[in-house]
């Protein structure tokens, strides 16, 4: 083997060391080579049995190999650098369990290194700055560790003698906003604990986040834990994981909690002459040539598949649910598991309108994802017509299984997330109790938003996002009062250049009418409240209900709300459901203040 070809692959080894799970791309930004050449390094170290390749399918991701060291390999890598394999897995993630949970959160992972790289390729094409060093973090942290909890990665840059060294938190959008508090609560425990960095040396933290909402719950969070603490506030740096995407890590994307200024990153971290030995890492400094040592002698094992999760486990342990994830071999199946967590009972017919495959390519996915104990399904009939409808939802492992991959406490997850599931006695029935309770109202809720997918493309409109009854919650004032509008879902419409926001409420005819009444006049004081704040979107908002006669009731009860809050600009909207079944949402189905005629909406 020719030396360049040597080189570069212990280059590789080197940086599969300190990010696993790499792809060919990441490691071409990373050594400064192309992608072809990185696919080149990557299979030669295959064929050694030094490296494995592996998959984690995720709808978010394009599919793709990812690789890391072979767990003989790990030896072999700690044998050839001269340190003890305990040392070696002590503060690299390279242990079986840690494999395991990188793969179980493979978003986080490959957005983790994916940021690393492109921090790289940025470094390289700056003269005066040099990538000093970059890892990601190990999950299983012990309590003297020297860098935060609930941090990802670790890395710092040079400029001639001086160093910038700053952690990396990533942030999933599904994360319940007491998650973001709790982990900013554990860094400032961090601060006030002892370590390397000294009480307020702490270097910045750079949080990655999926939106600008989520930016500003971050920063929330870090003010509001400082005041409670009287204490200045920690170092924390947001940015957005497209700002940093398109303008590039050392963009002028990062701005301090509270700020509104968006700097470079080289001025927002702290600049030292030292960093403390402990969190320098392991120098991967290689002395033995790769051609003179054994490779491993046997292939690459499977990074573990435990057993099938038992049919109505009610708390399956952390092993079965990293096995059990392990074994999704397709993002279609990641996909379904998203769709039943936000819209549970949704239908086997159901999730292939919302996949868009063909009739009757959803039943085998869900048949196999309910085999390995990730969903389950109830069959019972309507009150409407007696058809018996079978509904599938989430257990309580595949509410584990999202929640590993979001790196939230399932018990944080099922508590205080958007999403439903079955969740063991001891925690009480959930939402998903309610929804089985209301199966009529959920399924009519479910149908007439897969409807409009359905129906979108004949009809120039596209659904571009559907949110449950819980997401679509929201907080408004009037005057000093504060009051919540929880309308049965919500949802984001395409249709003629420009996206508009709707509300559903769905009525079985079962609603009392002082609720009613009072739901009609919490809308009309919604649209009074936008009138008031000069917005220039305002929703739409439709009501289904069962029959003439009730829709007839109902249109009075609004008018008379909306004539008490001063005629404001509402776009209410009513039907009957057997109309839509017969001719769809699109159709000339409802009825506004306007006119007693039925119209096409929108």
């Amino acid at each position: 083997m020719k030396a360049p070809a040597i080189k570069l692959q212990a280059e590789a080894l080197d940086w599969l060391s300190r990010l696993p799970l790499l792809g060919a791309y990441e490691l071409g930004l990373l050594l400064g080579i192309t992608n072809r050449e990185a696919d080149r390094a990557l299979y030669e170290l295959e064929t050694l049995h030094w490296v494995e390749a592996v998959t984690a399918p995720s709808p978010e991701l394009d599919a793709e190999r990812f690789h890391a060291l072979s767990p003989e390999a790990v030896s072999k890598q700690a044998e050839r650098l001269g340190v003890a394999e305990t040392e070696f897995l002590a503060e690299l993630p390279l242990g079986k369990r840690e494999i395991m949970l990188r793969r179980a959160r493979i978003e986080t992972t490959a957005g983790l290194n994916r940021f690393a790289a492109e921090l790289a390729a940025d470094v390289r094409r700056d003269e005066e700055l040099e990538l000093g060093d970059f890892w990601s973090l190990p999950r299983q942290r012990k309590g003297e560790a020297w860098w935060p909890p609930e941090v990802e990665g670790f890395g710092w840059l040079r400029s001639g003698p001086s160093y910038a060294p700053f952690f990396v938190a990533w942030d999933r959008a599904a994360a319940p906003l007491i998650h973001r508090q709790k982990r900013v609560a554990g860094w400032y425990g961090f601060r006030e604990a002892e370590h390397p960095w000294g009480r307020d040396d702490i270097p910045p933290i750079l949080v990655l986040c999926p939106s600008e909402a989520e930016l500003a719950d971050w920063t929330r969070a870090v003010l509001a834990s400082a005041d409670r603490r009287m204490v200045r506030p920690l170092r924390v740096l947001p940015a957005g994981i497209d700002a940093a995407a398109s303008e590039g890590p050392l963009g002028p994307i990062w701005r301090r909690p509270g700020g509104t200024v968006q700097s470079p990153l080289t001025e927002r971290l702290a600049w030292r002459w030292e960093i403390p030995n402990q969190a320098r890492g392991h120098h991967l400094t290689l002395t033995t040539p790769l051609e003179t040592l054994q490779p491993p002698r046997h292939p690459l094992r499977s990074q573990g598949l435990a057993p099938l999760a038992k049919q109505g486990s009610a708390n399956p342990g952390i092993a079965t649910v990293l096995g059990v994830s392990s074994m999704l071999t397709d993002a279609t199946e990641k996909r379904i598991l998203e769709w039943l967590a936000y819209h549970p009972l949704l239908s086997a017919d159901d999730i292939g309108v919302l996949l868009r495959t063909r009739g009757g390519e959803a039943e085998p996915v869900l048949r196999n994802l309910a085999r390995i104990g990730l969903v389950d399904s109830v069959e019972k009939p309507l009150k409407e017509d007696g058809v018996a409808v079978r509904g599938y939802f989430l257990t309580y492992c595949g509410l584990q299984v999202l929640a590993f991959r979001d790196g939230v406490p399932p018990h944080r997850y099922a508590r205080y997330g958007v999403m439903a599931a079955a969740m063991p006695a001891k925690q009480g029935g959930g939402r998903l109790q309610t929804l089985l309770r209301q199966l009529d109202h959920t399924v009519g809720i479910n149908r007439l938003f897969v409807r409009m997918v359905r129906d979108g493309d004949r009809n120039d409109a596209v659904l571009v996002r559907w949110l449950s009854a819980s997401e679509a919650a929201l907080q408004f004032k009037d005057g000093d009062a504060t009051h919540w509008l929880r309308p049965d879902g919500a949802g984001d419409l395409y249709w003629q250049g420009r996206t508009r926001r709707f509300y559903l409420e769905w009525d079985r005819g079962t609603m009392r009418w002082p609720q009613m009444d009072e739901k009609c006049r919490m809308y009309a004081q919604y649209y009074a409240w936008l009138a008031s704040t000069g917005a220039g979107s305002i929703p739409d908002v439709l009501i289904v209900t069962t029959t003439t006669q009730r829709e007839t009731a109902i249109r009075q009860a609004l008018d008379a709300a909306l004539q008490q809050a001063s005629h404001p600009p509402a776009r209410i909207f009513t039907s009957v459901a057997p109309l839509i079944d017969r001719l769809g949402p699109f159709a000339a189905v409802w009825r506004d203040s306007s006119s007693t005629k039925r119209r096409t909406w929108p």
